[in-house]
């Protein structure tokens, strides 16, 4: 008898004993694991400033090398004659009707072609063919035309005088494209990249309700030298549906706005600031 009661004594001191200490284990594991979580959120909260500065000086960066460009001789020059020689452009109702032929041929196997299935269906190319017979007539030329056989005109010659430098420019600072768009037509006189919202109308054509559309008629009558105006990415066609966004500002000779300047913002160097080069796990936030 004696011997059970000090067996259920000796179990219940060791019991007062063990449950504070596992109260106390348990109270200090939470504490700890708070202080961890509290501790990870921190510095998930000080990446996402830092990421949050960067492409802040990004986008800052960009409006200033845009509105410097567009106050450069080379490009306002380049807008006047495009300007003049691309109405110039005179192609031959027969030409044109082969061209078209030949156009809708390239879309469907190279720029449909690259298209997913299932939002292919979605796109025809008889229907986002260019209607005006001289952007027909230049993207058959620029797109699918061999260089050595191009028909003497004015626009080439234009082109040839221009191109090197506004191309040496995109590479150097890494943009995908650069457009010059005369504002009375809507008309994309000129890009570096050539892919098929060359030549068409930011007004009436295929392209003319996406994200360059829109954002060209938002700085399409403004009179603010040095404005610099954004779009958000989406899906552009022309890009095979790549991800795409745009900054406009406009282009002045003197006092009269006589174009609008666009650059297509490549999304790759905003995928690496914001995922560090895919180095996540060197900066500290684990696989």
């Amino acid at each position: 008898m004696f011997t059970k009661i000090k067996f259920k004594l000796l179990f219940y001191f060791l019991l007062i004993g063990i449950l504070p200490l596992i109260a106390t284990m348990y109270i200090e594991y939470r504490n700890v694991a708070n202080t961890l979580r509290n501790r990870s959120f921190d510095q998930l909260t000080t990446v996402r400033e830092i990421k949050k500065k960067k492409i802040e000086e990004y986008f800052a960066q960009i409006r200033q090398e845009i509105s410097f460009f567009a106050q450069s001789n080379i490009v306002i020059q380049a807008m006047k004659d495009f300007k003049q020689v691309f109405p110039q452009v005179n192609p031959t109702e027969d030409n044109t009707v082969q061209y078209k032929n030949n156009l809708i041929h390239y879309y469907q196997n190279q720029l449909l072609a690259r298209i997913e299935h299932h939002e292919r269906d979605t796109f025809q190319a008889e229907k986002i063919i260019p209607k005006n017979p001289i952007s027909v007539y230049l993207q058959h030329q620029y797109l699918i035309g061999n260089q050595h056989n191009f028909q003497p005109n004015s626009y080439h010659q234009v082109h040839e005088k221009y191109h090197a430098t506004i191309a040496t420019f995109l590479k150097t600072y890494g943009y995908y494209d650069i457009f010059l768009i005369d504002d009375q037509t809507g008309h994309i006189v000129y890009t570096v990249a050539k892919e098929i919202d060359f030549a068409t109308s930011l007004l009436s054509d295929a392209h003319a309700n996406t994200n360059i559309g829109k954002l060209f008629r938002q700085m399409r009558y403004t009179g603010v030298k040095n404005y610099t105006l954004m779009c958000d990415f989406e899906t552009y066609l022309p890009s095979y549906l790549a991800p795409a966004a745009f900054i406009a500002t406009p282009i002045f000779d003197g006092d009269k706005k006589i174009g609008t300047l666009i650059f297509q913002i490549p999304i790759d160097k905003m995928d690496a600031v914001m995922t560090s080069n895919k180095f996540w796990r060197e900066e500290g936030l684990g696989e």
